[in-house]
């Protein structure tokens, strides 16, 4: 077997082209595969499928698997076609996609690395630059959005990301099965940024919502009520954001007594910020006793750990009228407490009772799209910073958006 029916071999089916010649350089340790025609071949415009024919050539190359050591490239004289409607235009090459610069194969396996190395490494690996890697990642969302199907997303996430300075996203994931994606995503975190998304869903998709966890943001509320079927009834706010600002509640007291104590008083708080956040039976043993001194000492804190501590329990209610009664009787007794940082957090759960209770209908939270926020931060961190919101949104549709990117011939 020569070279020439070897290499055929590996590249597969390239009809009408075949492999007319193999060139090894041995200094550079380079392969240039060179392809050629059958015979005479009428084409089409790749846009609109006439056919016509070829009037003239352009030489090109593509940066094909490596060989071995040896770094290996296809070339081939690519025919243009001048279509009536659509102008000058390239064929299509059954090994590359369109104005691309590498094959299917290595962007296919640039893609396998660029998932799972950083970009650097990735690019030292591959032997491309920066821009080709980008490149690379582009086109794959490109392919990905296009190929998504209509389907009914049953639970959805909605939530907003700072991405640095002034750059906010507003992000929606789709939760199926345990498995989380990104659907859709917008500059901005108000209700513009999110309307396009309900307005590219069919009706049926529409009514095939049964949940969409949020933070008690007021445009994404508003966006939902505007455009979701039923939308009051499928939103349910999210208890890490409950937890979260109660347990900022609690800290604007810890801070507020510590600075009326004493000395040694205040000396003895020194350290014990976080204490106050965990759970009872989650509190190391080495802390329990020292944490039982504590709250003999600062009693407002204390007071204020035991009202998140109720709240808490909220969660594990059995049901809806059990949740009802129990966080009415929070309310009552939180709106009438002397701490000012609790009270501004019960008034934020009055005015958004009914949807806190819409929890143990779907018994859904925003867990996972907080997951998702945290793995977009580690994005940006190792990026040092996004000034690109478009380039950041594919970066986050490449690594999260689970879309089919392989490039595939159309042959």
């Amino acid at each position: 077997m020569n070279d020439i029916t070897v290499f055929q071999t590996m590249l597969g089916n390239t009809d009408p082209w075949v492999v007319k010649g193999i060139e090894f350089d041995q200094v550079k340790e380079r392969i240039t595969i060179e392809m050629g025609l059958k015979g005479e071949v009428l084409w089409a415009c790749p846009k609109c499928q006439r056919r016509m024919h070829a009037h003239a050539c352009e030489r090109r190359s593509w940066r094909h698997l490596d060989t071995q050591q040896y770094e290996t490239w296809i070339v081939a004289e690519a025919p243009l076609v001048q279509c009536a409607e659509h102008g000058a235009q390239q064929v299509r090459v059954p090994w590359a996609e369109p104005y691309a610069r590498m094959t299917m194969a290595f962007e296919n396996l640039s893609m396998v690395l660029l998932k799972g190395m950083t970009t650097a490494a990735a690019n030292e690996h591959l032997g491309i630059s920066w821009d080709q890697a980008d490149g690379i990642k582009q086109r794959a969302v490109v392919r990905g959005l296009e190929r998504r199907k209509a389907v009914v997303m049953k639970h959805l996430c909605v939530d907003e990301k700072h991405a640095g300075n002034k750059l906010w996203l507003t992000i929606v994931s789709w939760v199926d099965e345990g498995e989380t994606r990104v659907v859709y995503l917008a500059s901005g975190k108000d209700q513009t940024s999110l309307d396009p998304f309900w307005l590219s869903l069919s009706k049926e998709q529409l009514e095939g919502i049964e949940s969409i966890t949020m933070d008690m943001s007021e445009a994404f509320e508003n966006s939902v009520l505007a455009h979701v079927p039923e939308g009051r009834t499928k939103i349910v706010y999210d208890r890490y954001h409950v937890s979260q600002n109660m347990g900022k509640a609690v800290d604007a007291v810890r801070r507020q007594e510590q600075a009326h104590m004493t000395q040694d008083e205040a000396k003895s708080m020194k350290g014990s910020r976080f204490w106050w956040l965990y759970h009872p039976d989650h509190l190391p043993d080495r802390l329990v006793r020292r944490f039982r001194q504590l709250r003999g000492i600062a009693h407002k804190t204390a007071k204020a750990w035991e009202f998140k501590e109720l709240l808490r329990a909220f969660w594990d209610c059995p049901d809806e009228p059990t949740g009802r009664h129990h966080l009415r009787e929070w309310l009552r007794r939180a709106l009438r407490s002397a701490l000012e940082p609790i009270r501004r957090v019960a008034r934020m759960c009055r005015d958004h009772l009914e949807n806190l209770l819409t929890y143990f209908a779907h018994r859904v939270t925003n867990a996972s799209a907080e997951a998702i926020n945290s793995r977009i931060q580690a994005l940006i961190n190792q990026a040092c910073g996004y000034r690109n919101a478009n380039r950041l949104m594919a970066e986050i549709y490449f690594h999260f958006g689970r879309l089919d990117m392989t490039s595939r011939s159309t042959q």
